[in-house]
């Protein structure tokens, strides 16, 4: 859990203790924990996976990532899943734009 995450979430690091990816982001929760159990299970890499929903910090507005998920293999980690999300906000409201042209 960092800073970055905590800003597009709108809580502060402290209040993600305990709570799901469900609860912290309710539209792509389920499909988030899905990629997280596919990979522990399979030691196998997801990459460049799109995801899309709306944050506390920007309330009704879409939001885009692209999300990459990767095992983590540590000796006392029994199956453990790591997760690198990127925003795509940019790219994916100017690319509309650019094909009209």
């Amino acid at each position: 859990m960092n800073e970055a995450l905590a800003e597009i979430n709108g809580l502060p690091q402290e209040a993600h203790i305990g709570k799901t990816v469900a609860e912290l982001l309710p539209g792509v929760g389920a499909e988030i924990m899905e990629a997280f159990r596919h990979v522990a299970m399979t030691k196998e890499s997801i990459v460049a996976q799109e995801a899309s929903d709306e944050t506390p910090t920007v309330p009704g507005q879409q939001r885009y990532w692209s999300v990459n998920y990767y095992p983590i293999q540590q000796r006392f980690l029994a199956r453990a899943s790591g997760i690198l999300a990127s925003s795509r906000n940019y790219q994916t409201t100017l690319t509309p734009h650019f094909s009209q042209a």
